[in-house]
């Protein structure tokens, strides 16, 4: 109740706000006094010089400097305090003086019972050429500080701080702007509660926002805002950030040359569907990380790496993103073409559809990393890759899905066949022959199954304990691909297939070259899933290609285990004849 009361004094005083008659007002304390409070008006002067005190508090309608060593929290002074029952007011507030050029780190204090409204613009961290002054500020339980115009901190080459604490309260009724200055820097530590319009991590400079608390957006998240900049925003374990609005995307590495991470260890939730883009400018780096049990939800879609020279991430270590689905376009667009490789999804958890159908434009890799454990990276909910059969998906040559570090790739299963239909895992379903790296197309002997059915594939990093053992190789040889296939009557992102009958078929896999070894062939080899199965050759031997790299199966029956098309490997041997030494 008191903070709402104190916002509405503050909206009030916004509309009487002018600019003042007088240049500012600051704040010219005692040496060594124990508090330095905000109240105390015969403190208060009308400039730097030696004048007589105006003997009042600032009011809305003056401009108020900061700049006393007195406050300096760096070295021996003490932070000014807006103690219990003290409503500090302020048109524009400006900490460290530009003009007197101090470089001092003055701090600030918000105490239980204290407010502090700002009704013009508050700028912290702004001395003079080649100084490094800024602000700590702190608002501590009980306390209340509403700004009710831009809020910039860190407008020096120097590092200026916001910490609300546990019972805290800041809100900023336009922009928050964090780390202003190339070379300088603002850091946001929020364990209380946060409000704000627009907030800009890294608006030219640096900016950090580690939330531990409550923070609210009302419309605008963008993280590296500027040329040059670097955000960063990190929602710790048991916060909470609400983004509302859907008109305005989250921006992640915004401008051309930028850098945004957004770290998630908690669940972020959007109010109204909201749009993602990583790595959003040319030459830009972007990263969406997002933490064990975490999860990004109601996302209208997502964009990674689709500008020129950007590199975009979304990195999973055990959460989920959710994204809306649509029932003709695509709502996640990973890279920005065939002959560049700057999408990218990794790590372990799942990317899952809110409804409808969702599909992915593929110009990138994604890439099952267990990180040790035995671990999956759930790509089932989506139903189509790519958006035509001709469309160069892969003209740089590595994009494709991977699985390494234990990890398990479960790929797009929500396709619907039906006989001949959509017979391509991993690329665009009815293409021809597979084009990215570790797709794979199979071909059904006929009479073909009748009815509906599902395409189930999963790739295994090699070392995983659960790959049938057995498997041929020795020495110097390269397991390339492991995989497990099947056909089922039913669909869905975390269940085994309902097998369906099937006379036979042949798969052709486009493989992984890259660390194969001159003098080895290509091999396939077929596990057909059963208890006493082993792994037997499948496919002639073939020459490595870089270029032409599809190895394509003999004609196999089905399995009568659950995944009825059975285990495959693609495996490059150092195999040729017996070599003899004459001595």
């Amino acid at each position: 109740m008191r903070f709402m009361a104190a916002l509405a004094l503050a909206v009030a005083a916004s509309a009487l706000f002018a600019a003042p008659s007088e240049p500012y007002v600051c704040y010219k304390p005692d040496t060594g006094k124990s508090i330095y409070p905000w109240d105390h008006a015969a403190k208060w002067f009308d400039s730097t010089g030696s004048v007589p005190t105006i003997n009042r508090v600032p009011t809305t309608n003056d401009y108020v400097f900061l700049y006393s060593s007195k406050n300096d929290v760096s070295g021996s002074g003490k932070p000014m305090v807006v103690t219990n029952g003290v409503h500090a007011e302020t048109g524009g507030l400006e900490i460290c003086d530009k003009s007197n050029g101090q470089a001092f780190l003055i701090g600030i204090t918000i105490q239980d019972g204290g407010t502090m409204t700002n009704a013009g613009v508050v700028r912290v961290g702004n001395s003079g050429s080649g100084k490094t002054g800024g602000g700590h500020l702190t608002v501590e339980s009980g306390g209340v500080w509403a700004a009710n115009s831009v809020f910039m901190l860190g407008s020096s080459s120097g590092t200026s701080w916001l910490n609300v604490k546990p019972g805290g309260s800041f809100s900023c009724a336009e922009e928050f702007r964090v780390g202003l200055q190339s070379g300088g820097s603002g850091i946001v530590t929020n364990e209380g509660t946060m409000s704000v319009y627009d907030i800009f991590p890294g608006q030219s400079g640096t900016g950090i926002v580690v939330n531990k608390g409550n923070l609210t957006i009302a419309r605008k998240l963008t993280i590296g805002r500027y040329a040059n900049s670097f955000g960063h925003v990190i929602l710790e374990s048991g916060s909470r950030i609400e983004k509302q609005g859907s008109s305005n995307p989250v921006y992640i590495g915004f401008a051309n040359q930028s850098t945004g991470i957004l770290e998630c260890r908690s669940d972020l939730k959007f109010a109204s569907s909201t749009g993602i883009s990583v790595a959003n400018g040319t030459n830009s780096t972007g990263r969406l990380v997002i933490g064990e049990g975490a999860v990004v939800s109601n996302a209208s879609s997502i964009s990674i790496g689709a500008k020129p020279l950007s590199c975009g991430s979304v990195e999973l270590h055990g959460g989920a993103l959710y994204v809306r689905g649509d029932n003709s376009g695509h709502r996640v667009i990973l890279g920005l073409d065939g002959e560049t490789t700057t999408g990218r999804i990794s790590g372990w958890g799942s990317v899952r559809k809110v409804d409808s159908t969702l599909r992915i434009r593929f110009f990138g890799q994604v890439i099952a990393d267990g990180e040790g454990e035995a671990r999956d990276l759930n790509m089932a909910s989506f139903r189509t890759v790519g958006t035509n059969n001709t469309e160069n998906l892969n003209g740089c040559g590595t994009n494709g899905w991977f699985a390494v570090n234990k990890g398990r790739l479960i790929y797009p299963r929500a396709q619907n066949c039906s006989g001949a239909s959509h017979p391509t895992i991993g690329d665009y379903p009815n293409r021809a022959e597979p084009t990215v790296m570790n797709s794979f197309r199979y071909t059904l002997d006929k009479p073909r199954p009748e009815g509906t059915y599902y395409n189930f594939a999963e790739l295994y990093a090699p070392d995983r304990e659960d790959v049938p053992r057995g498997l041929p190789v020795r020495g110097r040889d390269v397991v390339a691909g492991v995989w497990r296939f099947g056909l089922s009557s039913a669909s869905g992102a975390d269940i085994d297939p309902e097998p369906i009958v099937f006379t036979g078929m042949s798969l052709t896999f486009r493989y992984d070259w890259r660390e194969m070894r001159e003098g080895q062939t290509v091999v396939v080899y077929r596990h057909d899933g059963t208890e006493n199965g082993t792994w037997t050759r499948v496919s002639r031997r073939m020459e490595i290609s870089s270029t032409e790299n599809t190895i394509t199966t003999d004609k196999f029956d089905p399995s009568s285990a659950t995944w009825n098309a059975g285990w495959f490997a693609v495996v490059a041997q150092n195999y040729g004849g017996t070599t003899v030494l004459f001595r």
